[in-house]
């Protein structure tokens, strides 16, 4: 029997507008080379951290907010102590990591800053530094540059329910866990060390909830750092410092595919290494410091066949990408004259992945209720295993991210606001579906 497809198509008139050059935010942000700018989009606007005391024309001490056309201060009673590093959302809250502080702080939905009770980070008794997240089985996951968190002991990587810190096994032995992801229902945890609890690995692990295993042989050869991760055509894209994966040659650049590693176009070369990846219009950008070659602009991007490089508009690294309204978002450490400063934007906008809606007139996939406004509930006719449920606002924001096994899902409302959201769903085998639904 032939199953019916309706697809409901929903245009705006400036798709994937091909041009492919990068355009200041305003005056930006005057961090210079005092580090980069992190980058979060969270309740219609986009947040950025930094060392900075200006963005735009406002004077904003370490995080400022962009909407579009002006910056401005996020809460005035906190912006003289806020020099944000890092950012996350779990359950539908944004959170901040300062790199002057050794707490935790949370932004409501009003834009003020709250301290979040127990989250002191610390490193020989000195402030730690976060440097990654994920969520992964409903808890958060953090990465960086600390032994202690919570009054808890963990090193280099700790968990948290929403109230309580909690090691993960042993943790890592080296304070440099620079990138977290999760793939094929496992977390992975990548930078610089040799330890993972008690297994010995090179560099990158994988975490299944209950202990640590090796990745592949792991990454080896020059500095043998990992900086970037990033899941892009179902497999897992590794950037960093190294010329060696799983015993094979590649420089500065593999992905894996859940059970070994690959070439991607014969590598970066030595002209330079990436430290941020981020997919965007069916293509991965990959950012990083790159002198010379194909990448002499910072930042190139990968279509899965072939690199290729993006036009003028920075003058040094990028730190990390985001989307926002539709585009592509970069923060880092470039200014100059005639550049962007510490924020860009590339001025091509692709919102294909958020306007699209399919819905397939068969049982193997229903939501109810819906519209809810407690908990919907996810019914699949075939059992799924290690398929991705990401809830999508209509900005494009990823809200909620979870890896499902089994038959039934449901999703709580959390900290969701009312209003229509999108629901992806992609089976192991990378088909994706999406549906819509509203919370009332």
């Amino acid at each position: 029997m032939k199953k019916a497809i309706i697809i409901t198509l929903f245009i705006l008139p400036w798709i994937s507008v091909v041009a492919q050059n990068w355009l200041p935010t305003g005056n930006g942000t005057n961090n210079g080379n005092n580090g980069g700018v992190e980058l979060q989009t969270f309740n219609g606007k986009l947040i950025a951290g930094g060392a900075f005391t200006q963005a735009g024309t406002a004077a904003a001490h370490g995080v400022a907010m962009w909407d579009g056309t002006d910056w401005s201060i996020v809460d005035s009673s906190m912006n003289n102590f806020l020099g944000l590093g890092h950012f996350v959302i779990f359950r539908g809250q944004l959170y901040g990591f300062p790199e002057m502080w050794d707490s935790m702080f949370l932004l409501d939905s009003n834009f003020k800053w709250h301290l979040v009770p127990n989250t002191h980070f610390h490193f020989r008794y000195l402030t730690g530094i976060i440097r990654s997240s994920v969520v992964y089985n409903d808890e958060l996951y953090v990465g960086g540059y600390f032994d202690s968190i919570g009054n808890v002991r963990a090193v280099g990587i700790a968990k948290w329910d929403g109230s309580t810190w909690m090691p993960v096994d042993s943790g890592i032995n080296s304070d440099e866990v620079y990138c977290l992801n999760v793939y094929n229902n496992e977390l992975y945890a990548a930078g610089k060390f040799t330890k993972a609890g008690s297994v010995t690995v090179n560099n990158i692990a994988k975490w299944n909830g209950s202990e640590w295993s090796d990745v592949g042989g792991g990454i080896t050869g020059g500095s043998k750092s990992i900086l970037a991760m990033e899941l892009y055509n179902n497999e897992l894209y590794i950037g960093g410092t190294f010329d060696s994966a799983g015993g094979q040659s590649t420089v500065h650049i593999t992905k894996w595919n859940g059970s070994s590693f690959s070439t991607v176009g014969g590598g970066l070369g030595f002209a330079g290494y990436p430290q941020a990846f981020k997919v965007f219009g069916n293509r991965l950008f990959i950012g990083g410091w790159f002198n010379a070659g194909l990448f002499q602009n910072l930042v190139g991007t990968w279509d899965g066949i072939n690199f290729d490089s993006l036009g003028t508009g920075l003058n040094h690294g990028p730190s990390q990408f985001e989307i926002y309204n539709c585009q592509l978002y970069v923060g880092g450490y470039f200014h100059a004259t005639g550049y962007a400063n510490g924020v860009a934007v590339l001025d091509t906008m692709d919102c294909s992945d958020f306007i699209t809606e399919f819905n397939t007139i068969d049982p193997s996939i229903s939501i109810y209720p819906n519209p809810f406004s407690n908990q919907t509930t996810i019914s699949f006719s075939e059992e799924q295993t290690n398929s991705t449920i990401k809830i999508i606002d209509v900005l494009g924001n990823v809200i909620k991210k979870i890896n499902f096994t089994g038959k039934i899902c449901k999703i709580d409302k959390g900290g969701m606001r009312a209003g229509i959201y999108f629901v992806n769903i992609t089976n192991n085998k990378g088909n994706l579906t999406t549906k819509k639904i509203i919370i009332q």
